[in-house]
């Protein structure tokens, strides 16, 4: 995780007006934060796997070029570098099919795009969270199973 005061979020989204509404919501949050954008998934994985500071939580859409974001969450997960990254899958679909399959694939949260600002901007920010709060307790159970080995 970053160890700086600010978080630094990775978004993967080819819709570029979801894009700038996100990076506005995001501005708008109490917590400092940086985002840093991918109009693909192929895109967001080379950031993800070559960069020497992982994000703290990545939001991925479901329908994207290249590779979309069932294939991203799957490629996180399974590196060990980059399985504990808490990911959210932010999409237009309601679909139970997709929500179970992003659940199964190992997504922390996933949030349905509202229209409303406002009810986007709140979404971002119980996701970043619930995802970090999850981190968390992982970190606390990792730090115990060491402590008592």
């Amino acid at each position: 995780m970053n160890n700086k005061e600010s978080l630094l979020v990775y978004l993967a989204d080819d819709d570029e007006d979801d894009r700038m509404f996100f990076t506005d919501a995001v501005k708008q949050n109490s917590r400092s934060i940086h985002v840093d954008s991918s109009t693909n998934g192929e895109q967001l994985l080379q950031k993800v796997f070559n960069q020497d500071l992982l994000p703290d939580v990545v939001f991925l859409d479901l329908n994207m070029p290249r590779k979309n974001g069932l294939e991203c969450l799957q490629a996180i997960r399974a590196n060990s570098t980059t399985q504990h990254i808490p990911i959210i899958i932010i999409s237009t679909s309601s679909a139970i099919e997709n929500i179970r399959k992003a659940n199964s694939y190992g997504a922390n949260f996933y949030i349905q795009k509202p229209d409303d600002f406002f009810e986007l901007k709140r979404l971002i920010e119980i996701g970043i969270q619930f995802s970090l709060a999850e981190r968390k307790e992982e970190d606390v159970f990792l730090l115990n199973e060491v402590l008592s080995a």
